[in-house]
């Protein structure tokens, strides 16, 4: 997990990890859903979203600002993965926060 955390910015496939943590990506996947029930793919996909509402909850950063951060080169590619997960766009999530917060 700390892997995760500190990667997950630049490191976005299994094997990415495996990797940098000296094992293979069936000894990580095993790992992960024994401690977590998720997959590795998920865990990731988890963080990088949770990071995409943070950063986007903000005034400060718009959808490509946030895609780049992420890093994913194309902002479409960052519209899909945020609306396949959350049901909204990344706009739309934005305005929704902007409106919500007090």
């Amino acid at each position: 997990m700390d892997a995760l955390e500190l990667h997950f910015r630049e490191l976005h496939r299994a094997a990415d990890y495996a990797e940098l943590l000296g094992c293979s990506v069936r000894t990580l996947s095993r790992a992960t859903r024994n401690a977590t029930g998720k997959g590795v793919r998920d865990l990731i996909d988890e963080r990088r979203l949770l990071e995409a509402r943070r950063l986007l909850g903000s005034a400060r950063w718009d959808a490509r600002s946030v895609a780049a951060h992420l890093g994913i080169t194309d902002p479409a590619n960052f519209g899909r993965f945020f609306r396949d997960r959350t049901g909204i766009t990344p706009a739309a999530f934005a305005a929704r926060a902007l409106t919500t917060d007090p």
